[in-house]
This record gives C-alpha cells, sequence and structure tokens, in this order.
C-alpha cells in the first residue's frame, strides 16, 4: 500500500460563508452537554472544511468543561471523526453519508476541540486535527487483493482521470463544458487485463460550450449558480475506460483560491466568533 502524499496546490476549492450558529440543539454549561458540544463541533468544523470528503463525529474520547458562570462555559474535547463516502460537493445531508470502510482505506481524524458556549449558543470554535488513513499492514489482513491508494498527482492516475472527462463529454447531453474541480481519491490494482486506476473526483461546470471542444485554462467557472458534480471512474489495463458522475442542481456557494493539502485531512483552525 502505498502511503498518502502530502502535497500543496493551488487550486480552486469550494468556500461556504459559515451561517451564524449551527448548533443542533442548545448546549447546556454541565456535564450533561457534551454530546450537544461534540456534535455543535462537528457541523462547525463541516462547515469550514472546503475540500476533500465530509467527515461524521464517531466518538468523543474524552471531554473537560470549564464554567466561566451559568451562562458562559468552555468545552475542551478529544473527538474522533471518520471520513464519509461523500465529497463536499455533494449537497446530501452529512448524516446521510456512509462511513468508509476499512477496505476502502478508511480515513480518521483525530481532533482537540475547544468550545466557547455563551446562552446555550456556540461562539467560538477553535480546533486542530490530525487525520492518516489505515496503514498498509492494517489493510493487508482485512483485504491483500483491494487496489492501493496512491498520490493525488500520480501521473497515470491524473491520466485515467483526463480520459474518464473526455468519456463523459463524449456522452453527456450537457450544453457547457466542464472540468475538474478536484482529486478526491486514485487508487490501483493489478487485474488479468493488466495495470487499472481508478479514481474519484469532483467537477464543475463553465461558461464554455461543450461541442465548442474549448480548451480548459480558458473556461471560467458560472459564478454563484454554477453546478457542480461528482464522478468515479476506471481505467482498466486493456484500455477500456467507465465513468459515472452525479451533477448537482445548482447550489448557492462561493468559489475562491486557497493553497491547500490535497489529501482530505481536516484542516486545522482557529475560528472567529460568529456574528
Amino acid at each position: 500500500m502505498r502511503a498518502l502524499i502530502v502535497l500543496s496546490l493551488l487550486i480552486q476549492v469550494l468556500s461556504i460563508p459559515p451561517p451564524p450558529h449551527v448548533d443542533p440543539h442548545p448546549v447546556t454549561c454541565d456535564e450533561k452537554g457534551v454530546q450537544e458540544a461534540s456534535q455543535a463541533a462537528e457541523k462547525q468544523i463541516a462547515v469550514y472544511h472546503h475540500h476533500g470528503y465530509k467527515y461524521r463525529l464517531t466518538n468523543t474520547a474524552s471531554s473537560k468543561l470549564q464554567k466561566k458562570d451559568d451562562t458562559e462555559c468552555e468545552f475542551h474535547l478529544e473527538l474522533v471523526l471518520e471520513e464519509t463516502d461523500c465529497h463536499v460537493v455533494n449537497p446530501k445531508p452529512l448524516e446521510e453519508c456512509q462511513l468508509r470502510q476499512m477496505h476502502e482505506t478508511k480515513v480518521v481524524s483525530n481532533c482537540n476541540v475547544t468550545l466557547t458556549i455563551v446562552n446555550g449558543k456556540t461562539f467560538a470554535i477553535k480546533y486542530s486535527c490530525h487525520s492518516e488513513p489505515a496503514s498498509a499492514e492494517e489493510l493487508v489482513k482485512v483485504c491483500p487483493d483491494c487496489p492501493s491508494l496512491l498520490s493525488l498527482t500520480d501521473p497515470k492516475g491524473l491520466e485515467s482521470i483526463k480520459e474518464a472527462m473526455k468519456k463523459f463529454h463524449a456522452e453527456t447531453n450537457e450544453t457547457n463544458y466542464w472540468k475538474m474541480l478536484e482529486v478526491g481519491r486514485i487508487s490501483t490494482q493489478y487485474m488479468f487485463q493488466g495495470q487499472s486506476y481508478f479514481a474519484q473526483f469532483a467537477i464543475v461546470e463553465t461558461t464554455c460550450l461543450r461541442q465548442d471542444n474549448p480548451e480548459e485554462s480558458k473556461c471560467k467557472m458560472l459564478g454563484k449558480e454554477e453546478r457542480f458534480g461528482f464522478c468515479t471512474s476506471t481505467l482498466l489495463g486493456d484500455g477500456e475506460i467507465t465513468v459515472d458522475c452525479d451533477l448537482y442542481e445548482a447550489q448557492v456557494l462561493y468559489c475562491t483560491l486557497h493553497f491547500i493539502v490535497p489529501n482530505g485531512n481536516l484542516p486545522n483552525k482557529v475560528l472567529p466568533e460568529s456574528t
């Protein structure tokens, strides 16, 4: 199993303005409030996670309550979040996303979180997360013949995505040209057809017309009403390629440029107070 390689790239990713409060329920400043605080942390971390896959809370490893008065306190939490099969462009609610299984190279993120609570609402959050995929040793025990995860910049993996996009445009009835937004995963496996590549990637609709066979670098995103999609592709060793894309209705999302670490890891954040 090849390890994930962490590389910083300048690419277009989603930037979603945070809501004032995303607490699922009021958080009480007592030990009974730990569950609600953990859920509030999960949702606020999700708001600021702008690339890769969505993460779900699976365990509150530890908690410490620091009270300031009857209405204001801080929760210091150690949370375990796991990667799901939903990319951030997927509008499906987080609770409906399935956790990635071990044989799919499960990714777990351990987060240290501090929540400031005032009158039951979360007003600030600080967190740092360390994410890592299941080890090669664990995967071999569960599935010795499963595909091996590759770097998101693997040349042959990226070439398979390029071919998948050509096939998508040849078969779709979409008027506009779509381009890749972000690579989600690339894996490989030797099969009887030869070395095969499997990819997952997000795409975005552009201003260019598909029938014009445009130069991709000149195609711009549509703006606030653009549509996103998520694709899976397979390039077999004999050259046969398949691609399947789910396209989502226009969402109120804003695109910007960021330096990111494109391995799906949760970022470390010190977030401002909500207003």
